[in-house]
């Protein structure tokens, strides 16, 4: 049922829409938490995503990076050289084009990363088991359906992130050539 962008979702009017409302406000005020558990200064959220892109994949150009994590290039290469002086991040040569450098994740990037995630689990496990029982079930089963709703929504984007890539490289090719 589609509305007016400008009329609020009721559960009256859009019951799945006013649910899925709901999950992203929660979904969005659960990150915050899990931010705000993470020490000051340790990693920024574009910095835990840039380690995470690494971690799941092969070395990669920053561009694809900064594809992947919705950030400009300049800041993905920004972000890129602090993880690199931390000794997070390694630079080495691609061997498709040896002029370009791909970035990959060092066994140091690999160890914060999951303390990253094990401090985050131990809030999360903390806010699950605060929960009354039933509660807690019904979370601990919905936990493989949002692993595939994650899964169709990576799937979902980098589809999307391909199209907009060989649009980019047909629209540029056709600007070289002039026509």
């Amino acid at each position: 049922m589609a509305t007016d962008p400008g009329t609020p979702v009721s559960p009256a009017t859009d019951p799945a829409g006013a649910a899925s409302l709901n999950l992203v406000i929660a979904i969005h005020q659960l990150r915050r938490g899990l931010r705000a558990v993470l020490p000051p200064g340790q990693f920024n959220p574009t910095q835990v995503l840039i380690l995470t892109q690494l971690a799941g994949s092969d070395p990669m150009r920053v561009g694809e990076l900064a594809q992947r994590v919705h950030v400009s290039q300049p800041t993905a290469t920004t972000v890129v050289n602090g993880l690199a002086a931390a000794g997070l991040v390694s630079r080495i040569k691609d061997t498709e084009d040896g002029r370009a450098i791909k970035v990959s994740l060092t066994e140091l990037g690999m160890q914060n990363l999951h303390e990253v995630g094990r401090q985050e689990a131990a809030y999360l496990r903390t806010l699950i088991d605060a929960l009354p029982a039933d509660e807690r079930a019904t979370i601990l089963a919905a936990i493989p359906i949002m692993m595939r709703l994650a899964d169709a929504s990576r799937s979902a984007e980098y589809n999307q992130l391909s199209g907009i890539a060989a649009r980019a490289d047909i629209w540029g090719r056709s600007t070289k050539t002039g026509s």
